[in-house]
C-alpha cells in the first residue's frame, strides 16, 4: 500500500477544532500519517475535532503532536513547503503542486499551512524552503484550511503514486540550515554591515536563495568553512586547527 512516509503535514495555529479533525481525515485519505500542530488556538483534541476525524482518521488524530514553534515542527525535514494565497516579494511561488512530490528525493518534506484568517506570517514563510500557491477564481480566491490541505496532499499522492524518484544522498536538514543562517548573519555583522535594517533584509534574500539551492552536505561544509575563515580574517573569530 502506498504511504506518504516522506511527507509531514504541519498546521500553524489552527483556530477551529473542526478543521484539525477534517485535515486529519484528508491526510488519512491520502496515506499521510505524520501531522503536527504549531501553537494551536483551539481544543484540537476535543469533541468537535473528533467529529470530523472519522474511521481510520481517528488513529491519525490521536497521533497528532503539538509543538511550540514552526522550527520544532519541522525538525528532521530536508524540505519545507509553505502555502500562501497572498502575494509579495517573499511570497512569490517557487514551486507548483505538481512538483512537490519530487521533493521526497531529498528526504522528509513538511507541508505547512497557516491560520484560517491570515495564513502564514512573513517570518514563517522565510523559514520555508519553497512557497506554493493555488490557482483559484477571483470571486472566491481563498480556500478553507482543510480544502487547501486536500488540494495539496491529493496532488502529492498522485505524483508519488506514478513517479518513483531516487533519493539524493547527503541532503542538509533544516536544523543545519538554520545554523548556517545564524553563522551568515554573524559574519554580516562582523563585516560591519549594519543600520537601516540592512542585515535583516540581506538575510531574508540570502535565506531564500539558499533554501532554493538544495545544498548538499559538501556544499554546506564549504559555506560554513568560508564564513569561518572570513571571520578569522576580520579578527572576530579565533582560527583553530
Amino acid at each position: 500500500m502506498l504511504q506518504l512516509r516522506n511527507f509531514r503535514l504541519v498546521l500553524v495555529s489552527p483556530q477551529f477544532a473542526g478543521n484539525v479533525g477534517a485535515c486529519c481525515r484528508v491526510a488519512t485519505n491520502f496515506a499521510l500519517h505524520d501531522v503536527r500542530l504549531v501553537t494551536p488556538e483551539c481544543d484540537w483534541q476535543g469533541p468537535e475535532a473528533r467529529l470530523y476525524a472519522k474511521g481510520p482518521a481517528v488513529a491519525v488524530h490521536q497521533s497528532v503532536r503539538a509543538e511550540n514553534s514552526l522550527a520544532a515542527a519541522v525538525v528532521g525535514c530536508q524540505a519545507v513547503v509553505g502555502f500562501s494565497r497572498r502575494t509579495g516579494e517573499l511570497r512569490r511561488a517557487s514551486i507548483s503542486t505538481a512538483e512537490i512530490g519530487g521533493l521526497r528525493s531529498r528526504g522528509l518534506t513538511a507541508l505547512v499551512f497557516g491560520r484560517e484568517d491570515v495564513g502564514l506570517s512573513r517570518e514563517e514563510l522565510s523559514s520555508c524552503t519553497h512557497v506554493c500557491t493555488f490557482a483559484t477564481a477571483e470571486q472566491m480566491p481563498s480556500l478553507n484550511l482543510s480544502h487547501s490541505v486536500a488540494v495539496a496532499v491529493s496532488r502529492v499522492y498522485e505524483e508519488v503514486s506514478g513517479c518513483p524518484v531516487a533519493t539524493v544522498p547527503g541532503a542538509v536538514s533544516m536544523e543545519e540550515l538554520e545554523a548556517l543562517f545564524e553563522h551568515w548573519q554573524n559574519a554580516i555583522l562582523d563585516a560591519g554591515i549594519s543600520g537601516d535594517g540592512k542585515p535583516e533584509r540581506m538575510m531574508l534574500h540570502i535565506r531564500r536563495l539558499l533554501l532554493r539551492a538544495s545544498l548538499t552536505k559538501t556544499e554546506f561544509g564549504i559555506l560554513r568553512t568560508y564564513l569561518s575563515k572570513t571571520q578569522v580574517a576580520l579578527g572576530t573569530k579565533i582560527n583553530r586547527p
